[in-house]
């Protein structure tokens, strides 16, 4: 846990916010790679989520948006020259 708290503050990221948003979106993809890439800290989904203050009133389990399309993840690594392992 420590190390996910000190690797949020290393991004500048607003660590309630990483952990609830981690925590609320996990569950969904936890047998997805891709969609847990899209979880780390460096993530660009990640940074537009959690910088500043959480709306907690409306971002719940039940009203949470899913995460960005699997295909639009893969083609803007194969753009970097990122090979990603699918198993």
């Amino acid at each position: 846990m420590y190390s996910i708290v000190e690797t949020a503050k290393a991004n500048n990221l607003n660590v309630f916010q990483y952990l609830y948003t981690v925590l609320l979106y996990m569950p969904d993809y936890k047998n997805e790679p891709a969609g847990i890439e899209k979880l780390l800290p460096w993530s660009d989904f990640i940074k537009e989520r959690c910088c500043g203050l959480i709306d907690v009133e409306n971002q719940t389990p039940e009203h949470h948006e899913p995460l960005p399309p699997l295909a639009s993840f893969l083609f803007s690594h194969a753009l970097l020259g990122v090979s990603i392992a699918v198993y």
